[in-house]
């Protein structure tokens, strides 16, 4: 009996069996991270935000910072998830313990489209893969939703390449798109990426096309509507993102002292961002390097050190280093759908982000992405240098 083609050799049921333990010391040592070490301290100010409007919803208080004002300053998509949460709890602990578990689920997702006969093998190198990129790990343990977004670009994968489908997954992905870029815009190219992926690569049928634009439009929808009529603005996502392009343009060209801008929505703001970028070619192509960086100036200088700029160095570019060894081996063994749909999902993302102001962690959930091909791209190594009988 022949092994498939893009299999390894079944392993020793140890082997197989690793998983489930390794997932629990993950699991475990991530419990005393977050209420050991963390306690139930936040570290960063976009942390205490994010709790005080899944706070105020479970109030009843609306989304409003204040409690009292409704607010549009955050995108909702995070803050309405982690609500049942801390219905549970105030503390931040149970969100990060929340994180932890979404990264185990998603590595078991993405794992069964490693190059393995088995999904517990896959997901165990997977999950060897987020050990050896902490930044993932650090991140869990914060109050922000790159660790969410990480959760539901694993389903979206997934469900995109799964090779049967019906009108409940076709539904499925729409939403699940339409809900990942109300919990940050950063993951806004998904939206078109996926619609292209499932059109062209995958070949769905036309209807199903259809029905996944319509759907993905459905939670965006409803929170530009809920913004028309509570706020009287058109805020598809939220200011902050205004502000960011704003600071974008701004800070690659600075105004003189003494002059003021008027005031523009978000689509001001990137009419203004896209019109700079055309007129300055090179501006856009050094913030695009800027997107690989390894390193941010961090608004909390303390959680920058040197120790981890050299942990986040060596583990990037070993990252990009094995995708790229991935993509050489293309020819003779073929990218599988789901790393096709990781890698143009990690292109188009970077030339998005590259519009407003890179951030690692902006990135850090299509980072995470980068670890199938990644894996896969040591497994083929393996099956090259150790040949099996």
């Amino acid at each position: 009996m022949t092994h498939p083609q893009n299999a390894l050799p079944s392993q020793p049921s140890t082997a197989r069996n690793l998983f489930p333990w390794m997932a629990l010391a993950f699991m475990s040592a991530a419990f005393l991270y977050s209420t050991v070490m963390l306690a139930g301290e936040t570290r960063f100010p976009d942390e205490s935000d994010y709790l005080t409007l899944a706070r105020h919803l479970v109030e009843g208080k609306g989304y409003s910072l204040d409690g009292a004002t409704p607010s549009a300053l955050r995108p909702p998509g995070y803050s309405f998830l982690i609500a049942p949460v801390v219905a549970l709890s105030d503390s931040p602990v149970l969100v990060r313990l929340l994180h932890f578990c979404i990264l185990v689920a998603s590595v078991w997702m993405l794992g069964r489209h490693a190059m393995t006969r088995s999904r517990n093998d896959g997901a165990t190198l997977m999950l060897m893969g987020v050990i050896g990129y902490p930044v993932l790990i650090y991140t869990a343990g914060t109050v922000f939703p790159q660790t969410l977004m990480t959760g539901l670009l694993a389903c979206l994968v997934c469900l995109c390449v799964a090779k049967q489908r019906n009108w409940i997954s076709v539904c499925a992905v729409g939403l699940l798109t339409g809900i990942l870029i109300e919990v940050s815009p950063t993951a806004l190219a998904t939206g078109p990426v996926i619609l292209l992926f499932c059109a062209i690569v995958m070949r769905w049928p036309v209807k199903y096309v259809i029905v996944l634009a319509l759907t993905m439009a459905l939670v965006p929808g409803a929170w530009l509507l809920r913004n028309i009529v509570v706020l009287e603005e058109p805020i598809l996502f939220s200011e902050n993102l205004g502000y960011n392009i704003d600071n974008a343009v701004v800070g690659d060209e600075p105004l003189d002292d003494g002059i003021v801008i008027p005031p523009k929505g978000t689509i001001g703001h990137g009419v203004e961002r896209l019109t700079q970028l055309i007129e300055q070619p090179d501006v856009f192509l050094g913030r695009l390097i800027d997107v690989f960086a390894y390193r941010n100036n961090l608004y909390v200088s303390t959680e920058s050190t040197a120790l981890r700029d050299r942990i986040m160095f060596v583990s990037y570019y070993l990252l990009l280093a094995a995708v790229l060894l991935r993509l050489i081996m293309a020819r003779r063994h073929p990218l599988k759908p789901a790393e096709i749909l990781v890698i143009v999902l990690y292109v188009a993302t970077a030339i998005l982000h590259a519009l407003v102001i890179p951030r690692i962690r902006y990135r850090l959930p299509f980072d995470f992405l980068l670890l199938l091909p990644a894996v896969n791209s040591v497994l083929i190594m393996r099956r090259t240098l150790v040949p099996t009988r």
